[in-house]
């Protein structure tokens, strides 16, 4: 029979011993950030689902909408930034078409033009990046 005090103690008693260790506690650690990370990103998809959802209701009460301009405004938060060229490409369509739905999304509000050019203009869905943006250290533009 094993001395009293050598004899191995029972895993429940084990336990909190196991969780007291350098790697147990950094596991802990790496757990809760993941945890917290996860909590942050259910949040901001909630908070982009709602401004898409708001937006999306603006845009189709604007006057200046069209069926073109609203299929745009659905692949914005897959391509937030957006040219002429890529506004074609998305709505399979000619460049005067997908002009008046670049420039009812600017009119509603939605888009924002960011090079100030004349020519080869490139436009973000602002509102959108800038939720994405958050809590971040990316700079606006």
């Amino acid at each position: 029979m094993a001395h009293p005090d050598t004899r191995p103690k029972p895993r429940r008693q084990t336990a909190p011993l196991l969780l007291s260790s350098p790697v147990e506690e950094r596991a802990a650690f790496s757990l809760e950030c993941v945890r917290e990370s996860a909590d942050d990103g259910v949040a901001t998809a909630r908070k982009l689902f709602s401004l898409v959802g708001k937006d999306r209701h603006e845009l189709a009460e604007h006057k200046a909408t069209t069926v073109t301009a609203m299929r745009l405004f659905e692949r914005l938060p897959s391509h937030p930034i957006v040219t002429s060229t890529t506004a074609i490409d998305l709505l399979k369509t000619t460049q005067p078409t997908a002009g008046k739905a670049l420039d009812a999304l600017l009119e509603a509000g939605v888009l924002h033009e960011i090079t100030g050019k004349r020519r080869d203009r490139v436009y973000a869905y602002r509102a959108y990046l800038d939720l994405l943006a958050r809590d971040t250290d990316i700079e606006r533009s």
